[in-house]
């Protein structure tokens, strides 16, 4: 994973010279404080094992590299932590809402020649897939969505009971549809990787996207947790629009997308997201 300028680690004079201003959220393990230094706030995040800040850092790095101003400045990390930029929030006008899709359209603009990323990452608390194996330098996309990201949460949540026996047995129409999910002859896109509301804010200088688990595949992907939960307003999707639109149908094929995540959900957090994964695999079926 490489390093830019301002990505690097700085020493732990940090911890001498910061005061906790109000803890966010989380526990004192884990957990999101806004602290201040030198007069000026910024945020701490410190995480556990076998979480990895390494690599979420990495991810706003691959963002900051489309557009710079679209991320937290990040002032130190390490494994467990991330020091960054603190962002006064704003209420977003229509046009911070159409920059935002902009700014999401031209990370899908920026591509790679393989499906995937050179190392593994986080999707919550999960460990996600990533690495393209050998026998998938060529493949579909819908096949290395199936066995990269969709088969090791499904084989999880089958394994602890989370999926629906009613479902278990449609696994192979489940994916068939998968396999055969479009890449319109696009080439792999940067994505963000978990977009939803709460990792995008909104400042003075327009919006921030945090708390990114990047790799390349199709932009579409990109989508499903925002429809998950809550939704973005209009002005978001004219925005993207406007520099990448979006292919026909692309409302039907969000389910294929919000599986992985529903998935995920059941697997970190239990029988609680079950009805959610199952009005999911109705419409997959």
């Amino acid at each position: 994973m490489g390093e830019s300028l301002l990505f690097n680690p700085i020493n732990d004079s940090f911890w001498n010279s910061a005061a906790v201003v109000s803890h966010l959220s989380g526990d004192n393990n884990s957990g999101i404080w806004l602290m201040e230094r030198e007069k000026k706030n910024c945020v701490l995040k410190k995480e556990v094992s076998p979480y990895d800040c390494r690599k979420e850092v990495y991810g706003l790095q691959k963002l900051a590299e489309v557009i710079p101003q679209s991320v937290p400045k990040i002032y130190e990390f390490g494994e467990n932590h991330i020091v960054m930029e603190f962002c006064e929030p704003v209420n977003p006008s229509k046009k911070n809402w159409m920059q935002a899709g902009e700014y999401l359209a031209r990370f899908h603009r920026w591509e790679a020649d393989h499906w995937g990323l050179d190392h593994d990452n986080f999707i919550g608390r999960s460990r996600q897939v990533n690495t393209p194996q050998e026998h998938f330098m060529t493949t579909s996309w819908g096949d290395f969505y199936l066995k990269t990201k969709i088969l090791p949460q499904w084989n999880c949540a089958v394994e602890s009971n989370l999926v629906p026996q009613t479902y278990t047995k449609f696994w192979h129409d489940i994916q068939e549809g998968i396999i055969g999910l479009p890449s319109f002859s696009e080439r792999p896109s940067l994505l963000h990787g978990d977009l939803w509301s709460s990792n995008l804010l909104f400042s003075a200088n327009g919006p921030v996207f945090i708390d990114p688990s990047v790799h390349f595949g199709h932009r579409e992907f990109d989508f499903a947790m925002i429809s998950m939960f809550g939704g973005f307003e209009d002005d978001f999707f004219h925005g993207y629009d406007e520099v990448y639109p979006r292919h026909e149908g692309f409302e039907e094929r969000l389910p294929f997308y919000e599986l992985y995540h529903w998935l995920n959900h059941v697997n970190i957090f239990g029988e609680s997201y079950m009805t959610s994964l199952s009005q999911c695999l109705d419409k997959v079926l």
